[in-house]
Protein backbone atom coordinates (compact mmCIF):
# COMPACT_ATOMS: atom_id res chain seq x y z
CA UNK A 1 0.00 0.00 0.00
CA UNK A 2 1.13 3.34 -1.19
CA UNK A 3 0.30 6.80 0.57
CA UNK A 4 -0.36 9.60 -1.98
CA UNK A 5 -1.44 13.54 -1.77
CA UNK A 6 -3.00 14.70 -4.43
CA UNK A 7 -0.71 17.70 -5.88
CA UNK A 8 -4.05 19.83 -6.53
CA UNK A 9 -5.56 20.07 -2.73
CA UNK A 10 -2.84 17.75 -0.63
CA UNK A 11 -6.07 15.29 -0.56
CA UNK A 12 -4.37 11.33 1.27
CA UNK A 13 -5.18 8.80 -1.15
CA UNK A 14 -4.33 4.83 -0.09
CA UNK A 15 -3.36 3.05 -3.51
CA UNK A 16 -3.51 -0.82 -3.25
CA UNK A 17 -0.52 -3.05 -5.44
CA UNK A 18 -1.98 -3.82 -8.98
CA UNK A 19 -2.67 -7.04 -9.27
CA UNK A 20 -3.66 -9.70 -11.95
CA UNK A 21 -7.02 -9.50 -10.75
CA UNK A 22 -7.56 -5.69 -10.55
CA UNK A 23 -5.81 -4.97 -13.98
CA UNK A 24 -8.87 -7.68 -15.60
CA UNK A 25 -11.69 -6.11 -13.41
CA UNK A 26 -10.33 -2.56 -15.39
CA UNK A 27 -10.45 -4.30 -18.04
CA UNK A 28 -14.15 -4.97 -18.10
CA UNK A 29 -14.39 -1.21 -19.46
CA UNK A 30 -14.11 -0.33 -22.77
CA UNK A 31 -10.36 0.95 -23.65
CA UNK A 32 -11.87 2.90 -26.55
CA UNK A 33 -12.77 5.72 -23.94
CA UNK A 34 -9.52 6.24 -22.34
CA UNK A 35 -10.95 8.69 -19.46
CA UNK A 36 -13.61 6.50 -18.63
CA UNK A 37 -11.22 3.55 -17.97
CA UNK A 38 -8.35 5.36 -15.85
CA UNK A 39 -11.57 6.86 -13.61
CA UNK A 40 -12.51 2.65 -13.40
CA UNK A 41 -8.99 1.77 -12.55
CA UNK A 42 -8.40 4.99 -9.82
CA UNK A 43 -11.48 3.48 -8.63
CA UNK A 44 -10.34 -0.14 -7.92
CA UNK A 45 -6.79 0.87 -6.75
CA UNK A 46 -7.72 3.08 -3.87
CA UNK A 47 -8.01 1.18 -0.52
CA UNK A 48 -11.51 1.15 1.06
CA UNK A 49 -12.25 3.52 3.75
CA UNK A 50 -12.30 7.32 4.44
CA UNK A 51 -9.57 8.26 2.14
CA UNK A 52 -10.99 6.59 -0.88
CA UNK A 53 -13.11 9.23 -2.95
CA UNK A 54 -14.58 9.61 -6.63
CA UNK A 55 -11.27 10.10 -9.26
CA UNK A 56 -14.23 11.81 -11.66
CA UNK A 57 -13.82 14.77 -8.94
CA UNK A 58 -10.22 14.88 -9.24
CA UNK A 59 -8.57 17.25 -11.71
CA UNK A 60 -6.53 15.56 -14.90
CA UNK A 61 -3.08 16.07 -13.46
CA UNK A 62 -4.37 14.45 -10.16
CA UNK A 63 -5.44 11.35 -11.90
CA UNK A 64 -2.55 10.99 -14.23
CA UNK A 65 -0.26 11.60 -11.25
CA UNK A 66 -1.80 8.64 -9.26
CA UNK A 67 -1.70 6.44 -12.68
CA UNK A 68 2.13 7.16 -12.75
CA UNK A 69 2.87 6.44 -9.11
CA UNK A 70 1.07 2.90 -9.34
CA UNK A 71 2.73 2.28 -12.63
CA UNK A 72 6.43 3.15 -10.49
CA UNK A 73 5.25 1.11 -7.36
CA UNK A 74 4.13 -1.80 -9.96
CA UNK A 75 7.43 -1.86 -11.82
CA UNK A 76 10.08 -0.43 -9.53
CA UNK A 77 11.95 -3.78 -9.54
CA UNK A 78 11.67 -4.09 -13.41
CA UNK A 79 14.20 -2.12 -14.61
CA UNK A 80 13.51 -2.23 -18.47
CA UNK A 81 9.58 -0.47 -17.78
CA UNK A 82 11.46 2.02 -16.16
CA UNK A 83 13.73 3.33 -18.81
CA UNK A 84 12.95 4.28 -22.35
CA UNK A 85 14.66 6.04 -25.47
CA UNK A 86 12.51 8.90 -27.27
CA UNK A 87 12.98 9.57 -30.40
CA UNK A 88 12.73 13.85 -30.50
CA UNK A 89 12.35 14.46 -34.21
CA UNK A 90 13.04 17.35 -36.61
CA UNK A 91 14.71 19.11 -34.21
CA UNK A 92 14.48 22.94 -34.37
CA UNK A 93 18.87 23.29 -34.48
CA UNK A 94 20.03 21.37 -36.73
CA UNK A 95 16.51 19.41 -38.21
CA UNK A 96 17.56 16.05 -37.71
CA UNK A 97 16.19 13.34 -35.45
CA UNK A 98 17.92 12.31 -32.05
CA UNK A 99 17.70 9.68 -29.34
CA UNK A 100 16.71 11.08 -25.81
CA UNK A 101 17.16 9.05 -22.83
CA UNK A 102 13.99 8.75 -20.37
CA UNK A 103 14.30 6.75 -16.89
CA UNK A 104 10.94 7.65 -15.64
CA UNK A 105 11.81 7.72 -11.86
CA UNK A 106 13.31 10.79 -12.69
CA UNK A 107 9.81 12.69 -13.29
CA UNK A 108 8.84 11.59 -9.85
CA UNK A 109 10.74 14.96 -8.60
CA UNK A 110 9.09 16.83 -10.94
CA UNK A 111 5.80 17.46 -9.03
CA UNK A 112 4.21 20.97 -8.82
CA UNK A 113 1.87 21.69 -6.16
CA UNK A 114 -1.14 23.52 -6.79
CA UNK A 115 -1.41 26.02 -3.82
CA UNK A 116 -3.26 29.08 -2.29
CA UNK A 117 -6.32 30.53 -3.75
CA UNK A 118 -7.85 29.47 -6.92
CA UNK A 119 -7.68 32.33 -9.80
CA UNK A 120 -10.28 34.65 -10.28
CA UNK A 121 -11.80 37.96 -11.76
CA UNK A 122 -14.24 39.94 -11.80
CA UNK A 123 -16.64 41.20 -14.72
CA UNK A 124 -19.68 43.35 -14.32
CA UNK A 125 -19.56 42.84 -10.43
CA UNK A 126 -19.80 39.27 -10.48
CA UNK A 127 -16.46 37.12 -9.72
CA UNK A 128 -15.66 34.00 -11.71
CA UNK A 129 -13.51 31.75 -10.14
CA UNK A 130 -10.97 29.63 -12.84
CA UNK A 131 -10.36 25.93 -11.78
CA UNK A 132 -8.43 23.08 -13.11
CA UNK A 133 -10.65 20.78 -15.32
CA UNK A 134 -11.98 17.39 -13.58
CA UNK A 135 -12.23 13.91 -14.81
CA UNK A 136 -15.74 14.37 -15.07
CA UNK A 137 -15.62 16.93 -17.47
CA UNK A 138 -12.39 15.16 -19.85
CA UNK A 139 -15.00 12.29 -19.73
CA UNK A 140 -17.17 14.28 -21.35
CA UNK A 141 -14.75 15.72 -24.00
CA UNK A 142 -13.94 12.02 -24.56
CA UNK A 143 -17.62 11.14 -24.87
CA UNK A 144 -18.25 14.17 -27.62
CA UNK A 145 -15.16 13.37 -29.56
CA UNK A 146 -15.98 9.64 -29.88
CA UNK A 147 -17.37 10.11 -33.64
CA UNK A 148 -13.63 10.95 -34.84
CA UNK A 149 -11.94 8.69 -36.74
CA UNK A 150 -8.08 7.50 -35.35
CA UNK A 151 -5.84 10.52 -36.25
CA UNK A 152 -4.07 10.07 -39.09
CA UNK A 153 -6.34 7.67 -41.05
CA UNK A 154 -7.97 9.04 -44.48
CA UNK A 155 -11.16 8.41 -43.07
CA UNK A 156 -10.00 11.15 -40.46
CA UNK A 157 -8.92 13.68 -42.73
CA UNK A 158 -12.53 13.68 -44.31
CA UNK A 159 -14.42 13.97 -41.46
CA UNK A 160 -11.90 16.68 -39.83
CA UNK A 161 -13.26 18.82 -42.20
CA UNK A 162 -17.15 18.13 -42.22
CA UNK A 163 -19.57 20.07 -40.74
CA UNK A 164 -20.07 17.30 -37.67
CA UNK A 165 -16.39 17.91 -37.18
CA UNK A 166 -16.73 21.75 -36.86
CA UNK A 167 -19.57 21.60 -34.43
CA UNK A 168 -18.31 18.69 -32.27
CA UNK A 169 -14.72 21.27 -31.62
CA UNK A 170 -17.39 23.65 -30.89
CA UNK A 171 -19.40 21.53 -28.03
CA UNK A 172 -15.63 20.40 -26.90
CA UNK A 173 -14.49 23.87 -26.39
CA UNK A 174 -17.75 25.22 -24.67
CA UNK A 175 -17.52 22.07 -22.26
CA UNK A 176 -13.79 22.90 -21.37
CA UNK A 177 -14.98 26.71 -20.83
CA UNK A 178 -17.88 25.22 -18.86
CA UNK A 179 -15.56 22.75 -16.60
CA UNK A 180 -13.01 25.58 -16.19
CA UNK A 181 -15.52 27.71 -14.49
CA UNK A 182 -17.53 25.37 -12.50
CA UNK A 183 -20.63 26.26 -14.30
CA UNK A 184 -23.11 25.06 -16.93
CA UNK A 185 -24.46 26.48 -20.03
CA UNK A 186 -27.69 27.88 -18.38
CA UNK A 187 -25.69 29.94 -16.41
CA UNK A 188 -25.01 32.25 -19.59
CA UNK A 189 -28.08 31.76 -21.42
CA UNK A 190 -29.60 35.23 -21.10
CA UNK A 191 -26.35 36.98 -20.87
CA UNK A 192 -25.40 38.90 -23.98
CA UNK A 193 -22.79 37.57 -26.63
CA UNK A 194 -20.75 40.12 -26.61
CA UNK A 195 -20.10 39.26 -22.46
CA UNK A 196 -20.10 36.22 -22.56
CA UNK A 197 -16.78 36.46 -25.11
CA UNK A 198 -15.36 38.62 -22.93
CA UNK A 199 -15.82 36.14 -20.52
CA UNK A 200 -13.92 33.69 -22.04
CA UNK A 201 -11.17 35.54 -22.92
CA UNK A 202 -10.22 36.45 -19.64
CA UNK A 203 -10.05 32.58 -18.27
CA UNK A 204 -7.39 31.78 -20.70
CA UNK A 205 -4.51 34.33 -18.51
CA UNK A 206 -5.35 32.64 -15.69
CA UNK A 207 -4.81 28.87 -16.60
CA UNK A 208 -1.09 29.28 -16.46
CA UNK A 209 -1.86 29.40 -12.45
CA UNK A 210 -3.19 26.61 -12.22
CA UNK A 211 -0.23 24.36 -12.96
CA UNK A 212 0.24 21.25 -11.23
CA UNK A 213 0.98 17.88 -10.94
CA UNK A 214 3.89 15.79 -12.91
CA UNK A 215 5.84 17.59 -15.56
CA UNK A 216 5.76 14.81 -18.10
CA UNK A 217 8.64 16.10 -20.10
CA UNK A 218 12.25 16.23 -20.07
CA UNK A 219 15.19 18.58 -21.07
CA UNK A 220 16.82 18.16 -24.09
CA UNK A 221 20.14 20.10 -26.25
CA UNK A 222 20.77 19.81 -29.51
CA UNK A 223 24.56 17.84 -29.34
CA UNK A 224 25.13 19.32 -33.07
CA UNK A 225 24.45 22.88 -32.09
CA UNK A 226 26.31 24.54 -29.52
CA UNK A 227 24.47 27.49 -29.26
CA UNK A 228 21.23 25.74 -28.97
CA UNK A 229 19.01 26.01 -25.94
CA UNK A 230 17.31 23.22 -24.01
CA UNK A 231 13.72 22.25 -25.05
CA UNK A 232 11.36 20.26 -23.27
CA UNK A 233 10.55 17.23 -25.13
CA UNK A 234 7.08 15.86 -24.35
CA UNK A 235 6.87 12.21 -22.21
CA UNK A 236 3.78 10.02 -24.25
CA UNK A 237 1.67 8.88 -20.83
CA UNK A 238 2.21 5.20 -21.70
CA UNK A 239 0.76 3.45 -18.14
CA UNK A 240 -3.01 3.48 -19.27
CA UNK A 241 -1.63 1.32 -22.27
CA UNK A 242 0.54 -0.80 -19.78
CA UNK A 243 -2.44 -1.47 -17.58
CA UNK A 244 -5.03 -2.31 -20.14
CA UNK A 245 -2.47 -5.26 -22.08
CA UNK A 246 -4.62 -7.68 -20.69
Amino acid sequence: MAELFLPSDNRRVLIRPVTVSLAMEANGHSKAYAEHYITKFLELIQEPGATKSDPRDWTVQDRYFVMFTAYLETFRSVESRLEETLTYRDCPACGKDHPVKLYYPDLADKITWLEGELPAFEFQGQSYQVQPLTGKVQEQVEQLEAPFPEPGSAEWEDFSKSDQAAAIRSQVQMTRLMGHLGKTLKDFEEMPYADFLEISKRVLPELAKLKHGIDFSIRFKCPNTPQAQEVPVPVPFRELSVFSAL
